[in-house]
């Protein structure tokens, strides 16, 4: 089951992010993000650009059914529309609403850190994925 977060990049300990209906826990989201990422020619800036052009329903590559507004490479739109700016996201900060997941990727890294909601309503470190696996 998925959980609800956001994606987006970091700079000086804020997030600039839009939000993620599907945000899967990282065994399921980060070989999604690989993959999205091989489509954008491995390019982490491109990555950045089309993640936070919308809120999301969901991401994946993988446009088989009957999906409407479709993002080829990237996944579903939120059927809602998207808000106008992303999300400024405090990683110090507390969470203001039910979250289970929070993505951070580092556009000149190419590395992805994963943040998961804690029972305190603040963010927790859970992990950190390079979206190269060939090094």
């Amino acid at each position: 089951m998925s959980d609800r977060g956001y994606i987006g990049m970091e700079k000086d300990g804020v997030v600039t992010a839009r939000y993620l209906h599907g945000a899967d826990e990282p065994e399921i989201l980060v070989p999604k993000l690989r993959a999205i990422w091989d489509g954008l020619q491995r390019d982490s800036h491109r990555l950045c650009t089309a993640l936070l052009a919308e809120d999301w329903s969901y991401l994946s590559t993988d446009q088989s059914g009957p999906y409407i507004n479709f993002v080829p490479g990237v996944g579903c739109p939120s059927p809602g529309g998207t808000s106008p700016k992303p999300a400024r996201i405090p990683l110090a900060g507390p969470i203001s609403a039910y979250l289970g997941w929070l993505y951070v990727i580092a556009p000149d890294s190419s590395v992805i850190t994963v943040y998961e909601a804690t029972v305190h309503d603040r963010w927790l470190r859970h992990s950190v994925h390079e979206l190269r696996t060939d090094r």
